[in-house]
């Protein structure tokens, strides 16, 4: 079922909701995240007709530090009265920032009691997921965080989630030799079992599963009585009682743990396996893959960590209400013993002595029901996890009546296992909530029940019985009930539908044959088994291995290895122009990232045609470009879309785009030394599509004719560009490293033309280097020069006939066959350029690939590229800039002067950012990857936003 939160924070939270969404998908959880404005941290749903089942709440005190009483104070309030929701909760976390830990614990302790809000606080979260000295850092005065606190909160609220979505756990079975003791107990003397503090404390968890309802299995290859002796042996916080399964043999685990749920009525699933062995685990994975099955640490000191990263033992979200389920299973043996002495079904239920009372809930029930409504997944009309407040909020209701069911026999009392809550309307009474335990399935409880709705609805002269259902994979039981006592089914939108059935039906006796609920037309979960295995594993490996955030960082940001060959060459981090939108706009569309190339975006992603009317919309908002539904439909992959998109465009790659419509003043995006200007998407996406964007991309590129362009020559065709694009308007350049260069002296262009240009933005400009040119000088000493950074150092871009590409070849290549200049220029370069590649890491190929470019157009961008920086080592800048310039640098070059620095003095502020390495680039190169974008975004869009506001 999905699940809707929203997202509120003080500042971007972006970058917790990129690892927050991959955990929840390796988790199988369906969660729909809606983020609000950064700065907003209170509630909002007012316009809702239905409140998310999750707010999620990012903030630092350090935000409010002028009005922190005032804040905090609203927010508790909020948490408080917020409205009410069907649903779970509140999660806050609270980031850590210098200087604010006494604002924290303060915060802290208004809100950590309030009922419904679990709160998470950053000494609890670097503590557990050992987050480095890293984990934030302050530029300005301001906190940053790095990518592993991210994850790690990610992590803590995924953790949250995870407890209150999946199914419950209703039983752990464990092993004995060195599980619940260290040794074996078959090869020693009882009284020499050892009991160090991590297995202790593993044995103490147990006990306190079990006293909140949890059942315990003990599953052990030993003789039974050596296993019982051990226990006789030792004061444990365990005893023999405490487990409501004892089976020691020899047979198989997986056959042990299958033998028990059969007895106990559980789904696998419901089932946590715990084992030192990991062939045992690895056995019990096969047979059994939905059981989730952990490996518990065979060093006794490695206990505590497991026993904190183990998200399955996590405590039941509900408590067990004074329930002694252990006891309840075993006098349910005593009933199947005495079922099968009497034979005939109707004798037994005769013979049981049934007796079941109804009666009005009280406040006393509140904590029962709220664990039934977390336990009870079989025989349930509406699937969901009450709170304490909303059942409270039911039994308190006028306009409806919440009955509850108490059962007991001869065996003893199955205690309150019934909860019925209706409302009487004007045509029927109506049917909101009815869960019913499976420990009283099949003893005709249902049926009484039934009978009572059914009078109490003719009491008020009613014939008709309408139940609200939600069809899962689990409660087939009571919808299988319903049709056979005579409902008709009316289907809803997903996985909703009604049952109505009349009052005379409803009393009359059912028949003993059940006829199968019908099913909704589309399958129950698209994912199934699979990503219930894949959760599983994921779960163990959070538990086993993934309990430091920098391991868990990798895990979530790196593909599968075993993906094959073809698909991991066709990852990169390069997309050309037209990828690069495609990518971004189903990745807005699908709400995922980190989509690939060739992922079939149907299969792999289920997209759907309103997905696809979603992507085609904003491509032709952006490009005025129109694909067809039926086009991309038969396009599956972002590759074959970005073709078909390039046929449709005027040139291979524009010299200019726009991206966006015409809101504020215009911002043009003059491309780096590479020529295109796809680099800058993230930040455009960024933005939020509130300005007019332009994307440049290098004329040399675009069929303007072979010859490469001076400095001069590209700064008239983009003036020129520029002026047929925005007219007599005002426009903002912006441009990083080589680009901002462009930027400069475009606008001093425009402005001698009697166009002005406002504000230039200006990401890490070049270093100011000697006046000379580079030289390719001799081979560098050391270590072997890869073979692409000596192709880029050797390449002269004004010669590249097949006669110097052949010469060039030799010079990097000077062990392998020559290649033959009469084979004609063309060949000559594929064949230099498969060599090149041969071997090549994924960012030294990422220099040299530029997607949708045919190879010689490979062979053009390189020249481009070379040439642009040989125009950066000979810069001096032109003096004539009249308007204001804002220059965005990377912290670590805060002592190095740049290109601009002495001709922007005085018109020009700077700000540093902790620009972080990022995939084997240089922090200068990666500074438009996305983790570093989300550093300065919000600073460059209130800079537009200013700009745009003074223009007005």
């Amino acid at each position: 079922m999905t699940i809707d939160a929203t997202v509120s924070a003080s500042f971007p939270a972006s970058p917790l909701l990129r690892p927050l969404r991959r955990l929840c998908d390796r988790l199988g959880l369906d969660v729909r995240f809606e983020e609000q404005a950064a700065g907003l941290v209170h509630f909002r749903h007012e316009a809702r007709e239905r409140p998310p089942d999750w707010d999620v709440i990012v903030l630092r005190t350090a935000d409010w530090e002028s009005d922190f009483e005032e804040n905090a104070d609203a927010l508790a309030a909020g948490l408080a009265h917020g409205p009410h929701r069907p649903g779970d909760g509140t999660i806050v976390c609270l980031y850590p920032s210098p200087g604010s830990a006494a604002r924290d614990a303060e915060l802290a302790a208004r809100i950590e009691p309030i009922d419904g809000t679990v709160l998470i606080t950053p000494a609890e979260t670097i503590g557990l997921y050992s987050v480095g000295d890293a984990a934030c850092d302050t530029v300005d005065g301001q906190p940053v965080y790095g990518n592993e606190l991210h994850t790690a909160f990610a992590a803590s609220v995924a953790r949250v989630l995870h407890a209150r979505a999946r199914p419950p756990v209703k039983a752990i079975a464990v092993d004995a030799d060195y599980t619940l003791w260290d040794g074996a107990c078959a090869e020693t003397e009882p009284g020499g079992l050892r009991l160090g503090p991590g297995r202790a404390a593993f044995q103490e968890l147990l006990l306190e599963r079990r006293r909140q309802g949890v059942l315990l299995c003990l599953l052990s290859q030993n003789d039974r009585r050596d296993v019982l002796a051990a226990f006789a042996a030792h004061d444990f916080p365990l005893s023999p009682d405490d487990f409501v399964i004892i089976d020691a043999g020899w047979r198989p685990k997986p056959e042990m743990l299958a033998a028990a749920a059969a007895e106990l009525g559980f789904a696998l699933d419901a089932f946590v396996f715990i084992d030192d062995n990991p062939g045992e685990c690895a056995r019990m994975r096969a047979g059994l893959p939905a059981v989730h099955t952990l490996r518990f640490p065979q060093d006794d000191a490695a206990a505590g960590a497991f026993l904190r990263h183990a998200w399955m033992l996590d405590p039941p979200p509900a408590a067990a209400a004074g329930i002694d389920r252990t006891e309840h299973h075993r006098a349910e043996a005593g009933r199947r013993r005495a079922q099968a002495l009497a034979g005939d079904p109707e004798r037994f239920r005769a013979e049981l002595d049934l007796r079941v009372e109804l009666r009005e809930a009280t406040a006393g029930d509140v904590a029962r029901i709220v664990q039934m409504s977390d336990r009870v997944t079989q025989f349930t009309t509406r699937p969901r996890r009450g709170t304490a407040a909303s059942v409270a909020e039911a039994i308190a209701g006028a306009d409806r009546a919440c009955l509850v069911a108490e059962v007991s026999d001869r065996f003893g009392d199955y205690g309150l296992t019934g909860v019925l809550e209706y409302a009487i309307g004007p045509a029927a009474l109506h049917v909101r909530t009815w869960m019913l335990s499976c420990r009283v399935l099949h003893r005709e409880v249902e049926d009484r029940l039934l009978r009572e709705l059914a009078g109490r609805a003719a009491a008020h002269g009613l014939d008709r019985l309408v139940f609200d259902v939600v069809r899962t994979d689990r409660n087939l039981p009571a919808r299988s009930f319903l049709t056979a006592a005579g409902a008709t089914w009316t289907e809803g939108d997903g996985h909703d539908a009604r049952a109505e059935l009349t009052v005379e039906a409803a009393l009359s006796p059912r028949r003993p044959a059940l006829r199968p609920a019908p099913e909704p037309a589309s399958p129950a979960s698209r994912n199934g088994s699979e990503n219930k295995t894949g959760a599983g594993a994921f779960l163990a490996d959070l538990a086993e291995r993934l309990t430091d955030a920098r391991s868990l960082h990798r895990a979530l940001f790196t593909r599968d290895e075993d993906a094959g060959d073809d698909r991991t060459r066709t990852r990169t981090r390069t997309y050309g122009l037209w990828a690069a939108l495609l990518k971004q706009a189903w990745e807005d569309a699908l709400g995922i990232e980190d989509l690939w190339h060739h992922d079939d975006l149907f299969a792999v992603w289920g997209a759907t045609s309103v997905d696809v009317l979603k992507v085609c919309a904003e491509i032709d908002r952006r490009c005025g470009i129109l694909l067809t539904l039926g086009e991309v439909l038969a396009l599956p992959t972002v590759a074959r879309q970005a073709e078909a998109l390039k046929d449709r465009a005027p040139s291979r790659v524009p010299v200019l785009t726009r991206l966006h419509g015409d809101g504020g003043v215009p911002l043009v995006f003059l491309p780096p030394a590479g020529g295109l200007g796809y680099g800058y998407l993230e930040l455009v996406r960024g933005l939020g599509g509130r300005h007019g964007v332009l994307l440049a991309q290098a004329p040399e590129l675009t069929g303007h004719g072979d010859r490469l362009l001076d400095l001069p020559s590209l700064v008239r065709v983009y003036r020129d560009e520029i002026a047929r694009a925005a007219g007599s308007g005002r426009v903002m350049l912006a441009g990083w490293s080589f680009g901002a260069v462009l930027a400069y002296e475009t606008a001093v262009a425009m402005g001698r033309d009697g166009g002005p240009v406002p504000a230039l933005l200006l990401f890490d400009p070049p270093e100011r280097r000697p006046a000379a040119p580079r030289d390719p000088g001799p081979e560098p000493d050391g270590a072997p020069e890869p073979a692409l950074s000596r192709f880029f150092r050797l390449l002269d871009p004004w010669r590249t006939d097949a006669a110097s590409l052949a010469a060039l070849h030799g010079r990097i290549f000077p062990g392998r066959a020559p290649l033959d200049p009469a084979a004609g220029r063309e060949k000559v370069w594929r064949e230099l350029l498969d060599r090149l590649l041969d071997g090549a890491g994924e960012h030294q190929r990422n220099r040299l690939l530029i997607p949708e470019l045919e190879p010689m157009d490979v062979l053009r961008g390189a020249c481009v590229w070379k040439k642009n920086q040989s125009l950066a080592d000979a810069y001096r800048p032109t003096p004539g800039f009249s308007g204001h310039g804002h220059v965005l640098r990377v912290a670590s070059d805060s002592g190095r002067e740049h290109v601009l620095d002495r001709v922007l003095a005085g018109r020009a502020e700077t700000t540093f950012y902790p620009i972080r390495p990022v995939a084997g680039l240089r922090a200068h190169s990666a500074m438009m990857e996305p983790e570093n974008v989300a550093l300065f975004a919000p600073d460059v869009a209130a800079l537009l936003d200013e700009v745009s506001a003074a223009r007005r």
